[in-house]
């Protein structure tokens, strides 16, 4: 897949965009949230820590879960021309944005 960050985009902006990409035909996803703000990651041999005490040792995870972006994988297997095309899309979704 290919991530990327949208500094300064709240996850509500960050997934607006999402849409747009969508909706301009480019298969685009939120960002996963970190694992232990899952419920499963609590069920069997959590550590001995909150949420917030991981959080706070794991500031990279948290602004990826909060403003990234990754684009489907098959998106990297196109030709240069069709590279040009989704650098286009997002910047064309950006402005927009």
């Amino acid at each position: 897949m290919a991530m990327f960050r949208l500094p300064g985009f709240d996850e509500q902006r960050r997934n607006a965009l999402v849409d747009d990409l969508v909706e301009r035909g480019l298969p685009a996803f939120a960002a996963f949230r970190a694992i232990y703000r899952s419920a499963g990651f609590w069920e069997t041999g959590a550590p001995a820590e909150t949420v917030d005490q991981i959080a706070a040792r794991c500031p990279n995870v948290e602004a990826i879960g909060a403003d990234g972006v990754w684009l489907h994988h098959r998106t990297l297997l196109g030709t240069e021309e069709q590279m040009h095309a989704i650098a286009e899309i997002v910047a064309q979704a950006l402005a927009a944005a």
